[in-house]
């Protein structure tokens, strides 16, 4: 290939992502005056872009309905101007959705769309085995401090102000649903089962425990971390209330003795 034609190549690329150098890329396309040409190109990148709204629409389905199919389209092309793809693959392409939302619509779709990107990014998480219920039974009180946990890829933890995750399922099982509102802040665990995803919610001691927990860090040192929100009396009780929760849940998929 030579050289010519690659830079051709990137200038149509570059073109097609973000619309730049269009007079530039026009000169070098048959037609019978410039004004054709640009028309050829627009045809493509009109093509491109409808491609990447209805990527959008299929990850964001709820998202879709609450905006309305021309708001959506709409808020989809602005998305995709700012967040252009870098893959070959459209399967990321909505992961910055929800935080752009937030920034230009508030929170309350953005926390929609937030549910709905977990719900998205934990489908095609690698298989991994989950640790027994009963694994850590008998463990040796000296060792405790020293556990590390991983959580399962196929898990996110989510925070909302709205309603939102009772607009999704209503949504889900095809029932009239409520506008999104506020509401009272509320914690949620998000994973797949076999090919199903689940959303639990979980209290807010619960989900600050998940999240030091999920950062593979030593146990003594989670305990030490969450002292910040929970008093020191009862972050045992905490503690272990969350890996209990996260082991019957299927949550975690190693726990290894790290010593120091």
């Amino acid at each position: 290939m030579n050289e010519r034609l690659r830079s051709l190549q990137r200038s149509f690329q570059r073109y097609l992502v973000v619309g730049a150098q269009e007079e530039s890329l026009s000169a070098q396309i048959r037609g019978r005056d410039s004004a054709e040409r640009v028309r050829r190109l627009r045809v493509y990148r009109s093509a491109y872009n409808t491609r990447l709204e209805k990527a959008l629409a299929h990850d964001f389905p709820a998202t879709r309905t609450v905006l309305g199919q021309r708001s959506f389209a709409l808020v989809a092309g602005e998305y995709v101007l700012a967040h252009p793809s870098r893959s070959p693959s459209l399967r990321d392409l909505g992961n910055q959705l929800a935080g752009w939302l937030a920034e230009r619509d508030g929170l309350f779709r953005s926390d929609l769309a937030a549910l709905e990107w977990a719900v998205h990014d934990v489908f095609d998480r690698p298989d991994t085995e989950p640790v027994a219920p009963d694994a850590l039974e008998g463990l040796e009180a000296a060792r405790w401090a020293r556990l590390k946990f991983e959580l399962s890829p196929a898990l996110h933890l989510l925070e909302t102000s709205s309603n939102a995750v009772d607009v999704w399922r209503s949504l889900r099982r095809d029932e009239p649903f409520a506008q999104l509102c506020s509401t009272a802040r509320r914690r949620w665990v998000v994973w797949r089962v076999r090919e199903s995803p689940r959303v639990s919610e979980v209290t807010h001691e619960t989900f600050l425990a998940l999240r030091e927990l999920g950062l593979e860090r030593r146990l003594e040192n989670v305990c030490e971390a969450l002292l910040e929100w929970i008093t020191s009396d009862r972050i045992a009780d905490v503690v272990a209330r969350a890996i209990s929760q996260a082991l019957n849940g299927g949550w975690i998929i190693a726990v290894s003795d790290e010593r120091a």
